[in-house]
């Protein structure tokens, strides 16, 4: 029997509606029809009120059925991809404020091609992990390109404005000191229009 056969059985024998046991989780009705019908699954805590309440183990409740386990391990996972995604997230904005910081006071030489190597390294592995979640469901929100279908391509043109900049400043040898942090920043944005063109 499946995950969702067995909470609508386990509610049935409890002679509970759906809108009783929503009210005593502190969820909707339309969730606990989602998690009856499979559509979506409970949390944890959730899981163990569902337990409880129906009087039924969480061997009861999972035995035979992969949806749920599956889910779970999902969750398990997410949690512990999450805190390489934040650190990578912040590396690179770390590394846009040294761009900026390096573009006003470029005495500091903040800018050199190993911090850039850093960071596109940095950028390709965030995206390895975002199709990673995609893979395995465990990022379900719309593709970013979906989301901001004017992105791509206004990002694409400010980097391509930004990098020949950088390339024109330095064959003229004006604004040198720009010069390389342009190039650097239009090819990076450059590189992420790209990325967030071919995501899948």
């Amino acid at each position: 029997m499946r995950f969702g056969e067995r909470l609508k059985q386990g509610r049935l024998a409890q002679q509970l509606t759906q809108k009783s046991v929503a009210e005593q989780l502190h969820v909707s009705r339309q969730t606990i029809s989602s998690w009856e019908n499979e559509n979506s699954y409970p949390d944890i805590d959730s899981l163990l009120q569902l337990s409880d309440l129906y009087g039924l183990s969480l061997d009861t409740l999972l035995r035979e059925d992969t949806g749920m386990t599956d889910y779970l391990r999902r969750q398990d996972v997410r949690r512990q991809i999450w805190p390489v995604q934040l650190t990578l997230r912040i590396l690179a904005s770390g590394y846009l404020i040294l761009v900026v910081v390096n573009f006003f006071k470029p005495q500091l030489k903040l800018m050199n091609p190993v911090v850039s190597l850093f960071f596109l390294v940095g950028l390709l592995a965030l995206n390895y992990l975002t199709k990673f979640n995609r893979h395995f469901g465990l990022d379900e929100r719309p593709l970013l390109r979906e989301r901001h279908r004017w992105l791509s391509l206004y990002g694409a043109l400010i980097s391509g404005f930004i990098l020949g900049i950088g390339i024109v400043s330095s064959i003229k040898q004006v604004l040198t000191w720009a010069a390389i942090p342009m190039m650097v920043l239009g090819g990076a944005g450059l590189f992420l229009c790209l990325i967030v063109r071919t995501e899948k």
